[in-house]
């Protein structure tokens, strides 16, 4: 547009609103600056806002605008070099140039694809990228020498969730650069503790308990408590113990051995209370009471037997007449005299009613 063109009055109006504006403000004005008046001038006769500042000479230090837009390929070749520069794919706010060349890209992830920079986003609303969270762990790593712990890497910069969506844990962060977590090696060191002193008690003929496992290892409950956790074992729970030492290849007679019960073997307390017939608190209370070098448990018959008062009537064992008398549904003192009179073994004991003479034979 040329100057000639445009109403002077009207034009020079704007310009002292613009000088105005300037002496006030200490900078060169902006647009929306202005008076609604002025602006509405520009807006009427269609002034751009470049020709005002070219009149006023200010057009080259204005801080927000340039004379000509940025191009495609000098946004790519910004966004390259800031790249370059920080060692992972940048993010919009690490661009200053990106709010004026958003229009020429279908997004920032548009335009950082645009770029040939590698950059796996594991959604399209997240700007830290999987490549960014290796460059600053990596850093990490050249830093302290080390793979550092959970607490040394999460940041707002790399937030927990980030991890778990590239990768299923720190573990396998750690496997990127063939190194183990912090975690991972408290696991490794638990493991080999474990099998280490499981191995001596093996060669020494100590049986496997819980017990006999700390007091070999001199742990505390504690100690203990902390060795399983970290294996990821049931604490106190001695079944998910023997199960871990048998895939480790342990003597399953040693880490399970058999029981031995009236002569006959069991692998389990379970499998022999089955067997017998009763839960196992009562085979477990009976053996402990019972046993007599050999774990030789007193059966319900051999029970009955050890009470003073037990009685054997027409080949069964009862406890007592009383209980023969409960179960047969007759007096105990009935009982009894029959017993007296017609011995303990006679068809005719637990009869309710007898005929008259029987018991006078």
């Amino acid at each position: 547009m040329e100057q000639n063109n445009i109403n002077d009055s009207f034009l020079n109006s704007v310009l002292a609103d613009y000088d105005k504006v300037k002496k006030q403000k200490h900078h060169i004005p902006r647009r929306y600056e202005l008076s609604q008046s002025s602006i509405r001038i520009l807006q009427k006769m269609d002034i751009p806002w470049s020709f005002v500042l070219e009149v006023k000479g200010d057009i080259d230090n204005a801080p927000t605008f340039t004379k000509r837009r940025v191009t495609r390929e000098k946004v790519i070749k910004d966004v390259q070099e800031l790249y370059q520069k920080l060692g992972y794919p940048p993010h919009p706010n690490q661009y200053k140039g990106y709010p004026g060349a958003r229009s020429r890209f279908n997004g920032w992830h548009d335009l950082i694809r645009a770029c040939g920079i590698k950059a796996t986003y594991y959604s399209e609303t997240t700007n830290i990228s999987k490549e960014e969270i290796l460059y600053r762990v990596g850093q990490l790593i050249k830093k302290e020498h080390r793979f550092p712990s959970s607490t040394e890497i999460y940041s707002p910069a790399v937030p927990s969730n980030c991890i778990r969506h590239y990768w299923k844990s720190i573990d396998d962060l750690a496997a990127e650069f063939d190194l183990r977590s912090y975690r991972r090696g408290n696991t490794i060191h638990s493991e080999e503790q474990l099998i280490s002193v499981a191995k001596r008690m093996y060669k020494k003929g100590i049986p496997f308990s819980v017990h006999n496992l700390c007091q070999e290892a001199n742990w505390s409950s504690q100690e203990f408590t902390r060795v399983i956790g970290r294996i990821n074992l049931q604490n106190k729970r001695s079944h998910s113990i023997k199960k871990y030492l048998l895939t480790h290849g342990f003597d399953p007679d040693w880490v399970i051995p058999k029981i031995q019960i009236s002569g006959k073997k069991y692998s389990s307390w379970e499998e022999a209370a089955t067997d017998l017939h009763m839960s196992t608190t009562t085979l477990r209370n009976r053996v402990k009471k019972y046993e007599n070098g050999n774990n030789i448990v007193i059966s319900q018959e051999q029970l009955k037997l050890q009470s003073k008062y037990a009685i054997i009537l027409n080949g069964v064992t009862y406890k007592s007449i009383s209980e023969a008398a409960r179960l047969h549904g007759i007096n105990s003192e009935t009982l009894t005299n029959r017993v007296r009179k017609l011995g303990h073994n006679s068809p005719f004991l637990f009869e309710r009613r007898l005929k008259s003479g029987i018991l006078n034979k």
